[in-house]
């Protein structure tokens, strides 16, 4: 079996057992409440962290991420929304760890009630960093969206289920992206790594580095906004490609797919 086979096979498991593990972990954390019996009203939700300088790695299951950049020198973490009233035990909240290399933000959902009708559970994670932010910012969620743009970051790592990225005007020495069945959506965002299995990648972007993406059936489409110094290698089971021989240089786009597309310009 070739290297593609075999990366093609961890993603698929790696896939199918997250899916497992939050499936099982969502019903033995429910119960059921019917809402088509009354009137409920909504619950503000407003938590916020203060955090020391360092690597940061924050944890979602649901809620969406955005990374906003200001002008104050404190790295801070809010997480603001509503949800319906009855559909948790209690507030959903942050919660702060102390790792050994890392400060680790998670967010803590209560008991969460099945619901039998509507209900509204509206919730956002704004992660607020100063301009000039050197360290390690890495955003890992299930389900829920990561966008950020205008922003610095030394390091900057995304990891989703079905959650969608999109990235806009960052400033970073590296940037990886990794996702199971979320879209990558990156504009001048210069990129070093993307993994997907069905999501689709679409690069706007200057390829100042090399650049590896991975994906099974996603489809990938790269618009260079340089001067295309750059050779394209491109593996595939089934996908199409443009014409690629008329790119080269010294840079590399490396791009390894089972049935996806590629498309360079």
């Amino acid at each position: 079996m070739n290297k593609l086979g075999k990366t093609i096979i961890i993603w698929a498991v790696i896939f199918v057992v997250s899916t497992a593990i939050g499936g099982a972990l969502f019903l033995t954390s429910t119960e059921f409440i019917d809402y088509t019996t009354g009137n409920y009203d909504s619950v503000q939700v407003n938590d916020s962290l203060v955090l020391p300088f360092g690597d940061l790695e924050i944890n979602s299951l649901s809620t969406d991420i955005e990374i906003i950049e200001t002008d104050s020198n404190m790295v801070k973490v809010e997480l603001v929304g509503r949800y319906t009233e009855g559909s948790y035990a209690n507030s959903p909240r942050l919660e702060i760890l102390e790792g050994e290399k890392n400060t680790v933000v998670n967010i803590v959902y209560p008991k969460y009630k099945l619901v039998l009708g509507f209900a509204q559970n509206r919730l956002k994670l704004n992660v607020y960093v100063p301009k000039g932010f050197t360290n390690e910012l890495y955003l890992s969620t299930a389900s829920g969206d990561v966008d950020g743009a205008n922003f610095e970051a030394g390091s900057l790592k995304i990891k989703t289920l079905s959650g969608n990225a999109k990235i806009m005007n960052l400033n970073s020495d590296y940037l990886e992206v990794s996702s199971a069945s979320g879209d990558v959506d990156l504009e001048n965002a210069i990129t070093d790594r993307i993994n997907t299995i069905s999501g689709n990648v679409k690069i706007n972007s200057f390829i100042e580095r090399n650049l590896n993406v991975k994906t099974v059936s996603g489809d990938v489409k790269i618009n260079d906004l340089g001067n295309k110094k750059f050779r394209v290698y491109f593996e595939s089971v089934s996908g199409d490609s443009n014409d690629l021989s008329v790119f080269g240089g010294e840079r590399i786009i490396d791009v390894k797919t089972t049935s996806g597309n590629l498309y360079v310009a």
